[in-house]
């Protein structure tokens, strides 16, 4: 790199050069012209015609200077007049684009406070995002001549390791962070080595953003109170409420640890693209997060009504309802029949409105029907299905639906088991501060 130096604006243009390199291809290089009009603006400009090297320069300009080289840039720049710029540089504002071959970002101020490293990720993003109608085609055009333009063979895996990385970072700039090559080998397969491209997911919102928070759920919070309780009741079993014992042992087993088993089967089938099995787990949530409801109404009645005979009703049929027949932990045979599933959902629907439409979409994936499971069977089967539009928006409706359907699920079993275990340790607080 040429004509480094100690410019605020340095740091920021070494910062963006990174995430251009990130972005686009390796084998682009950029020169950086740092333009400074005292007490005006700063601008920065990026080209990236004929460069063999990154360079960095920076000059104390004139205004009409600076404006003739804008004016290059976009010809609405020689019009600009100075008092405009001047108001400019009184605000915090930046000006930021892609025009033609060049990129600018444009403040009313050299200070360091404005151009800091860690402001270029967004600045950038704004610039990308904005000259997709340059970016994306540039990128599609590569994709296109690629038999072209790269060798087959070990010597060139480099440049095709480069494409598809600029071609990820391109299509989840929103939702991904820059993707880095990562080697591992495989001892199974001769010690070949493997190597990955790995992006941090960092959505806020959306698909992306419902199976990052998927896959960091936990119950850590809702085991430790459920410990609580069952140290209490084995420590003083006679002085405890039986049935309340069981609900509690019920939610915890239950609605807890069965659904975390399903939650991480889900994404071990969701990650090895077997779609189908994957989303009867999704049911089974669902079921699950009715039937902490389900619970949640019986424990608030009798924690009010104080009707003991219901409270024995239903605790029986949670704990020891079955519709095959078994025997209880100790060896006695149950006769209970379990709670229909009908009227956990009837529980659930004051907490979910939509749940019966939920369930019913939900339920399509674990009968023997044959048009959504084909379609799920069929999405990580052959890649050139999604070229279709039709498959392409029924199949990405599908998925967002799945994922949005078990997070509030799980989110929804989470509160059910506090309340539960909070009003639990209510009826015990007259005998032990919890």
């Amino acid at each position: 790199m040429e004509g480094k130096g100690k410019h605020p604006v340095y740091a920021y243009a070494e910062r963006v050069n990174e995430l251009l390199h990130a972005a686009l291809w390796s084998s682009w290089f950029y020169r950086h012209e740092i333009y400074e009009v005292p007490n005006v603006v700063t601008a920065l400009l990026i080209t990236y015609d004929d460069q063999r090297d990154d360079a960095f320069v920076h000059s104390k300009v004139k205004w009409k200077r600076f404006l003739r080289r804008m004016s290059r840039v976009k010809k609405d720049w020689a019009h600009v007049s100075l008092k405009t710029m001047k108001d400019f540089s009184q605000t915090d504002k930046t000006t930021a684009g892609w025009e033609g071959r060049t990129i600018y970002f444009i403040k009313g101020t050299s200070h360091p406070d404005r151009w800091t490293p860690k402001d270029t990720e967004s600045d950038t993003l704004l610039v990308l995002q904005g000259a997709q109608r340059v970016w994306g085609p540039l990128i599609l055009d590569e994709l296109k001549r690629i038999g072209e333009t790269i060798a087959p063979g070990r010597r060139y895996f480099r440049d095709y390791e480069n494409q598809v990385r600029v071609t990820i970072n391109f299509l989840f700039l929103d939702d991904l962070s820059e993707a880095k090559a990562q080697v591992r080998t495989e001892p199974s397969n001769g010690g070949v080595e493997i190597r990955d491209l790995i992006c941090q997911n960092r959505a806020d919102s959306g698909f992306w953003k419902d199976l990052k928070d998927i896959r960091e759920m936990d119950f850590q919070d809702e085991l430790s109170r459920f410990k609580v309780l069952v140290d209490y009741m084995f420590a003083r079993t006679m002085e405890t409420n039986g049935s309340l014992n069981r609900l509690i042992v019920y939610t915890g087993f239950n609605c807890i640890c069965k659904t975390d088993d399903a939650r991480q089967s889900f994404i071990l089938l969701f990650d090895k693209g077997l779609l189908a099995p994957a989303f009867s787990l999704t049911r089974m949530i669902f079921e699950l997060w009715a039937a902490a409801c389900y619970v949640d109404d019986v424990v608030r009645d009798f924690h009010f009504s104080r009707d003991g005979a219901r409270l024995d009703g239903e605790a029986n049929r949670l704990f020891g309802g079955t519709r095959y027949p078994a025997k209880m932990p100790w060896g006695e045979p149950t006769n209970e029949r379990p709670v229909p599933i009908g009227d956990m959902l009837d529980s659930l629907e004051p907490r979910h409105p939509q749940a019966a439409g939920a369930y019913g979409f939900l339920c399509e994936y674990c009968h023997p029907n044959y048009l959504y499971n084909m379609r799920a069977f069929l999405a990580t089967r052959d890649i050139r299905l999604w070229e279709n539009p039709l498959f392409r928006n029924d199949m990405t409706t599908t998925i967002q639906r799945q994922l949005a359907i078990l997070l509030e699920a799980v989110r929804g079993i989470k509160v059910c088991a506090r309340t539960i275990f909070d009003t639990c340790m209510k009826e015990y607080s007259d005998r032990r501060e919890f």
